[in-house]
């Protein structure tokens, strides 16, 4: 399911933050918190140790530009939290 709300999301590509080979980092159209991202795998991976070493690095890079352009917007390093759900 959240690999299909990925493709609907690249495909309008209004609440696109950033995008790379494997990721897409969005702002959910139902957010719950402000400036709230929500990182997704552009394809279906049951766990974490399921990436390769291109996704895991694709990965880093997707919630390393999220937090670069936050720290940016209000000119500091800011704290950060983060759920990692994955289905079973």
């Amino acid at each position: 399911m959240l690999v299909d709300y990925a493709e609907l999301e690249m495909t309008k590509g209004e609440r696109t933050v950033y995008e790379n080979g494997d990721f897409i980092a969005v702002c959910p159209w139902w957010a719950t918190w402000p400036f709230e991202v929500m990182v997704l795998s552009k394809v279906h991976k049951r766990a974490l140790v399921d990436f390769d070493e291109k996704e895991r690095e694709s990965l880093a890079e997707v919630l390393s530009e999220v937090t670069r352009r936050y720290d940016n917007l209000f000119e500091t390093q800011f704290p950060y939290s983060k759920y990692i759900g994955m289905s079973k």
